[in-house]
This record gives C-alpha cells, structure tokens and sequence, in this order.
C-alpha cells in the first residue's frame, strides 16, 4: 500500500504525465466543490451564480469520462483488478445524472439544496476515491507503453475546468 502511494506521489509530480493532468483536474473539481459550498453557507444566496458554478461542475463528466475510457478498461482488463472501477463508475453515472438533474429542475427549495449539498459531498468522496484507492492501483500497476498510451488518447478528450494536458517528456 505504501509503495503504491509513492509510486503514485512520484508519476503525480511528472509535468505532463496522466496522472498529474488527473490530479490537478480534481484540484480544479474540488475549486468548483468549495465555491458552490461557500455560495449556500454565505447566508444569501445567488441563485443565478450558484448555477452558474453548477454548470461548471458539470464538467467533471470529461473527467469521469477520460477516467471510464482510460483507466478503468487497463485497469480491468489487463489486470483483473474490477472492483474500484465497477462502483466508481456507476457513482460517476449517478454524480452527473444528479448534477443534470439539479439544473432542469426549477424549485429551489429546501430538498434542492440538500440534493445539491449531497452530490458535491459525493463528488468530493470521489476525489478521494481516485487519490487514495484509484490512481495508486493504476500507479503501481500499469507499464511506461500503458501511460504512454493514455497520454495520448487523453488528447482526443475536451479540457476539464480549463485544466490542460501538458507535455509529457
């Protein structure tokens, strides 16, 4: 457990590498998390700012999707190691499924908020998911052709949160 935290502290660190565009699209996520969460603790609340920051969550979808299309299937396939990506992959379903359905919906009520505060709880249990359990299991596990791989597929995904991917040496 240790070596794959290292491992994946050191891959994170690499400008350019997957896991370092991932880390650093979690850190624009949880951005996004803090402000919608500040913006209905303030006391008076904006709504048209509060969606706004809303809409912009809603680009965790490229996240989840570059994560679901990259990672899962090596992870997966390759190495039998199912477990963290079948449920991450159905609570990412349900994270942008609840996200859609909070911005069609136009009552902003007290039952609103509460789904609102317990998706961007969600999301953020996810980042953790991915630090802790996630992008270690990758770490340790996938070969330099594999990344070599994912860094180049992940160009033919949209930028999340306008995190780009850099180049990787």
């Amino acid at each position: 457990r240790k070596d794959r935290e290292s491992i994946f502290n050191k891959l994170a660190m690499i400008s350019g590498h997957p896991l370092n565009t991932f880390v650093k699209e979690n850190k624009a996520i949880q951005q996004v998390i803090d402000d919608i969460k500040e913006n209905i603790t303030s006391g008076h609340i904006d709504i048209k700012a509060l969606k706004e920051k809303i809409y912009k969550l809603r680009e965790l979808s490229i996240h989840y999707a570059k994560k679901g299309d990259l990672l899962y299937p090596v992870l997966n396939v390759r190495y039998k190691i199912s477990g963290p990506s079948a449920v991450m992959w159905t609570v990412d379903d349900e994270i942008r499924d609840e996200i859609s359905a909070l911005l069609k919906d136009k009552q902003y009520d007290k039952k609103w908020y509460e789904r609102l505060l317990a998706v961007v709880q969600r999301a953020e249990e996810m980042i953790y998911k991915e630090a802790n359990i996630l992008f270690p299991n990758c770490a340790a596990n996938f070969t330099e052709e594999e990344w070599i791989g994912i860094y180049h597929d992940q160009k033919d995904y949209a930028d999340c949160l306008g995190v780009k991917a850099e180049i990787w040496e």
